[in-house]
């Protein structure tokens, strides 16, 4: 198929080898990286907090996790092959214990979850849509319960997602979008989900699956600029509450596993990894995505 290039916004297009990225565990405020998953559509990071009393391992509660995504200074470029192109940013909670006191794969991780966050839609007549969604996945099948409705029109500096564990079976998704002109949105959602306790925390940077054909995923656009700002909060030895990325209680290690977009699928051949990352100044962590484009040649950085 063949691929066209239209620009709907000014971009730095940078040419850099993926084989240059290694990001550490101290870039992602773990202690150690259990394991690197490639996939060919997420990019991101699972965090779970592990300690060891006598011959029993423990693993934190994970109570709520949360993303501020600034997009103030974000541009997009629509990169062909589908249209639309989109992009998923989002949280997500897993009952799933990361570490080595389990066999907990990633396949654990990436079959049960809560998530919310956002698609964003590039077209490639230059229109940019975004939704909000809530959904659970169990063993691998999306709940018939998910939530997926527009964000209301303006120019949005920022895109805010908190996700709750009740510990009731249900969970509480709330949305925030600030926009450039002072005015602000919001709405909650509850879901049910299958299970009661979560023992890990996702930030995730996806190529969503289009809703009528779940086999394929949307081409990533072209990205440039904006920030991913992301926390979650645990409850750790003593049943003292923390929050991380970060610093993990003394006594316990912090597990990171790590998500490299860099498998083609049938339609997405964009490739999508975390590139640095930062402890926030207020507490949480930033990072930095690089986007490739092997078919045009190009590497973006952004989020």
């Amino acid at each position: 198929m063949k691929r066209h290039l239209l620009l709907v916004a000014p971009l730095f297009l940078l040419l850099i080898s993926l084989n240059a990225l290694a990001v550490t565990a101290n870039q992602l405020g773990a202690s150690t990286i259990l394991t690197t998953y490639n996939s060919d559509n997420w990019a991101g990071v699972a965090y779970a907090d592990e300690w060891r009393s006598g011959v029993t391992n423990y693993w934190a509660v994970v109570q709520w996790a949360s993303e501020s995504i600034y997009v103030g200074n974000l541009s997009f470029a629509y990169a062909g092959y589908t249209n639309p192109n989109a992009v998923s940013i989002w949280v997500g909670l897993s009952p799933a214990k990361i570490g080595v006191g389990t066999d907990a794969s990633t396949s654990e991780v990436t079959n049960t979850f809560a998530q919310a966050g956002y698609v964003i839609h590039v077209y490639s007549n230059g229109v940019v849509t975004a939704e909000y969604f809530v959904m659970v996945l169990n063993n691998g099948q999306i709940l018939p319960n998910f939530v997926e409705a527009p964000v209301p029109a303006g120019v949005p500096a920022y895109l805010d997602v908190f996700l709750d564990n009740l510990f009731n079976y249900t969970e509480l998704a709330q949305f925030y979008v600030f926009y450039k002109n002072g005015s602000y949105w919001s709405t909650s959602v509850y879901i049910s989900t299958p299970f009661n306790t979560t023992g890990s925390a996702m930030s995730i940077v996806e190529a969503p699956q289009p809703t009528e054909n779940g086999n394929n995923h949307f081409e990533l656009p072209l990205m440039q600029g904006g920030m991913i700002h992301f926390t979650f909060g645990y409850v750790g030895p003593n049943k003292n509450d923390y929050s991380g990325p970060g610093n993990a209680p003394s006594g316990t290690t912090m597990y990171a596993v790590l998500f490299n977009l860099n498998e083609a699928s049938y339609y997405n051949t964009a490739e999508a990894v975390i590139a640095n990352g930062w402890a926030n100044s207020l507490g949480g962590w930033d990072y930095l995505y690089q986007f490739i484009y092997p078919d045009l040649g190009i590497t973006t950085t952004g989020l």
